[in-house]
């Protein structure tokens, strides 16, 4: 009976802390949420409109404003406006909300930069597809350039633990399958950040590419990101300054 109560304790001590280790590090990604600026830029006599849609990522979370893909796009394309209505916490479902909000009727470009928390929150991928393809139907409406980038791997990232993390890796797997799926069958471009983990460098320097919270990209981890974006996508087709 002894023996059963030392399991008992120890089982129970292990969640505890792991409880707190979460609680702390969910404080610690909610501060830097409430201090993130997201990135814009509306330069005078501008000739191209850019959209950024989408959740934290999109937002910047875990960088400074010049160094987030907004950001980025906004300093490689300067005579480009750079509208940035992502949320952190958005589904890909709240991006048809993101850009019904807009005050504009089109745009040269609509990145749209969501899923995470699709996949966090384990939501079923027929809903993910069903709130994609609403997505991707609305920024059509806007623009006849439409980029998804639906982000990374997030089951790598240090905030999870091992056991969280595999079953994690489990449905984002599906839904990146799914994802790949209905780009190709609505010919929207697909911006690939999902890598095997023995080449993801967010991987192999978690302290360089990761922000404190150990889950957003750090400046570095959001340069990777946007450099992936011009090998695979051609913005300087949908934004040069004719």
């Amino acid at each position: 009976m002894w023996a059963l109560y030392i399991l008992l304790a120890a089982f129970l001590t292990a969640v505890s802390v792991v409880a707190t280790l979460y609680a702390l590090r969910i404080r610690l990604s909610r501060r830097l949420v409430a201090r993130t600026i997201p990135a814009q830029s509306f330069p005078a006599g501008c000739r191209k409109t850019i959209v950024v849609a989408g959740d934290s990522t999109a937002f910047g979370v875990g960088a400074l404003p010049a160094e987030s893909t907004a950001g980025r796009i906004a300093a490689a394309y300067p005579h480009a406006r750079v509208v940035n209505v992502a949320k952190s916490g958005a589904r890909m479902g709240h991006v048809v909300d993101q850009l019904n909000g807009l005050d504009i009727r089109s745009a040269d470009l609509i990145l749209i930069h969501a899923c995470a928390n699709d996949v966090l929150e384990f939501r079923s991928v027929k809903t993910v597809e069903r709130d994609l393809r609403s997505a991707i139907a609305r920024a059509r409406m806007l623009s006849d350039n439409v980029i998804l980038m639906p982000g990374q791997n997030f089951s790598v990232a240090p905030f999870f633990l091992r056991p969280i993390s595999r079953i994690i890796m489990w449905h984002a797997v599906r839904v990146h399958a799914m994802v790949q799926r209905v780009s190709a069958e609505l010919g929207v471009i697909f911006v690939d950040l999902f890598l095997d983990p023995n080449d993801d460098p967010f991987v192999r320097e978690p302290r360089r590419y990761y922000c404190p919270d150990g889950l957003h990209p750090s400046g570095e981890g959001y340069a990777i990101w946007f450099a992936t974006l011009l090998a695979q996508a051609p913005l300087e087709r949908f934004l040069a300054d004719l």
